[in-house]
């Protein structure tokens, strides 16, 4: 972590400031204002630091803008990366926008690298067009890197920063490239504060939340990759079959392919050496692996693909569109090799050390990912089950609620009234009552689902009083509470409990001289029969 900077603080009605000298004596100050404070402690830092010889580098972030940053950033950590191509390809978009030379890494016979400054030449004219076709979509990314490049590292805000991240996705870029973009940027800043000697300097990266990358998987089926290495052995260069195939069955990325030397292979023994993003990593050939290698020349330079990286790229762009796979990117294949070292039975720690990663996360995320077989043994051990078969609904969810909520409450009281008619045995018509139940007052039949419910009651020699008691007691009696949940999940217990209570008309008289009861359960009508 930086140094931490000292903070002002309250004392007797002003702001504070106060530093350590190199004798380890203090110095204090008093200002009105709290800016005032802060800014005398980063002069006085500053002082101290080029007192003792750590002048700060750039002469410190008010001078040096961020194109100058970048670029000292790329001589000392950039050349020295496993990735470093990907990232000075970043760093040269600032440094064209700032109208600086691009920067290039060049390594000599002894495996040494440089980083060297390389004009701005005019690439072939079908080059020319597709960059410019693609620098047109990101129009305004680039003129917002243009201004962050030509500006002071002190005067970029977390807001500058931001107003980037918002460009480059609305204009299509990735969360994951948006969130490289950032982390370049962000480690720049950190190395300046703790490294530079840029006192009282702080990273407007730092409190900026980033979107989750979405990691990139593929899977080939084996019709593919035979389709594949078909259109491979087409090519007019021998030894792009052989890149593809050590790139499918060792899982290693284009650079640790085109950097593989004879001298770190050990036939015998059946290991390589290879530098990767991570460092140099040991892996253990495969038959297949062994088989390719013994089948190709040593050069004189000691290289095993000795082939440049745009001729790979080139070949790469013919394989895949033959072998139909127009979208299928190479490094796509270091994702098929995992996942299908995973599903041949590798575990998460093996498959960490083939993958060169620190940690065993991703390697797990690919065994994980290795779901077919569990599906196919899932299949055998536990076929499909009757008993656990759920009907499909004809219709929506709502509504057959409504339909079983009716149908409930309807046989309901039809068994209350048919065992009043077995306990009253002046209820001669009640033995009728089903059929009461589905017949209207011009005698057509219709279902109990979708018309009011009839219940008969026998009427007698009742007065007016007594037949009136019967009916509420017979209403009471046919009130049933719903078993089941509303559809409308706003409405309480007590609500849908109302709702579903059934509604009694006022009697009316039969033809054999009973009541006949109307109940309509779900419009809250009373109808007369």
């Amino acid at each position: 972590m930086a140094k931490r900077i000292p903070t002002p603080f309250k004392y007797r009605g002003k702001w504070r400031a106060s530093v350590t000298l190199p004798g380890g004596k203090r110095r204090a100050l008093d200002f009105d204002k709290y800016e005032e404070a802060k800014a005398w402690i980063v002069q006085m830092l500053g002082e101290i630091a080029a007192a003792s010889g750590h002048a700060p580098k750039l002469d410190g972030p008010t001078a040096a803008t961020l194109a100058d940053a970048l670029t000292y950033y790329a001589e000392q950590w950039t050349v020295n990366k496993g990735g470093a191509r990907a990232e000075l390809n970043r760093i040269n978009h600032y440094l064209q926008a700032a109208g600086q030379p691009n920067l290039r890494i060049k390594v000599d016979e002894n495996g040494k690298k440089t980083l060297t400054v390389t004009a701005s030449t005019p690439g072939p004219s079908a080059f020319e067009a597709y960059s410019a076709e693609r620098r047109g979509l990101r129009g305004e990314t680039y003129r917002t890197i243009g201004k962050l490049a030509a500006r002071r590292c002190s005067a970029i805000s977390p807001a500058d920063i931001r107003e980037l991240m918002s460009t480059m996705s609305r204009e299509g870029l990735s969360d994951s490239t948006i969130q490289k973009e950032i982390a370049l940027l962000r480690h720049v800043f950190n190395t300046a504060a703790k490294e530079w000697s840029w006192v009282g300097f702080k990273n407007p990266c730092t409190d900026l939340k980033l979107g989750k990358s979405e990691s990139r998987f593929v899977v080939l089926p084996s019709a593919k990759v035979q389709a594949l290495m078909q259109a491979a052995a087409g090519c007019d260069n021998p030894l792009v079959p052989a890149a593809i195939g050590l790139a499918l069955d060792t899982a290693m990325r284009k650079g640790s392919l085109l950097s593989l030397d004879w001298a770190r292979i050990n036939l015998e023994h059946r290991t390589l050496q290879v530098g990767s993003k991570t460092g140099d990593v040991v892996l253990a050939l495969s038959q297949t692996t062994l088989a390719i290698l013994n089948n190709l020349p040593k050069s004189s330079e000691g290289r095993v693909l000795p082939m440049s990286d745009n001729a790979l790229d080139m070949a790469w762009e013919g394989v895949r569109e033959k072998a139909g796979l127009p979208t299928l990117q190479f490094r796509d294949l270091r994702h098929v090799a995992a996942t299908r070292l995973a599903k041949n039975g590798m575990n998460a720690h093996q498959l960490q050390k083939v993958l060169g990663h620190k940690t065993i996360t991703m390697a797990q995320v690919y065994v994980n990912m290795v779901q077919t077989d569990m599906i196919e043994v899932l299949d055998k051990v536990a076929p499909l089950d009757p008993v656990l078969v759920v009907e499909p609904l004809e219709a929506g969810v709502g509504a057959e609620i409504r339909r079983r909520r009716s149908d409930r409450i309807t046989g309901a009281i039809r068994r209350k009234a048919q065992d009043r008619a077995k306990q009253d045995p002046l209820a001669g018509a009640a033995d009728e009552t089903g059929q009461r139940a589905t017949t209207g007052p011009t005698g057509d039949v219709a279902p109990l689902a979708a018309e009011p419910s009839v219940v008969s009651m026998p009427s007698s020699e009742q007065d007016p009083q007594t037949q009136q008691t019967s009916l509420a007691r017979a209403a009471e009696e046919a009130r049933v509470a719903p078993e089941v949940e509303d559809e409308h999940p706003s409405e309480t217990k007590e609500q849908v409990a109302e709702s579903a209570q059934p509604w009694v008309s006022s009697h009316a008289q039969a033809g054999n001289g009973s009541t006949v009861l109307r109940v309509d359960f779900r419009a809250r009508k009373v109808v007369n029969g």
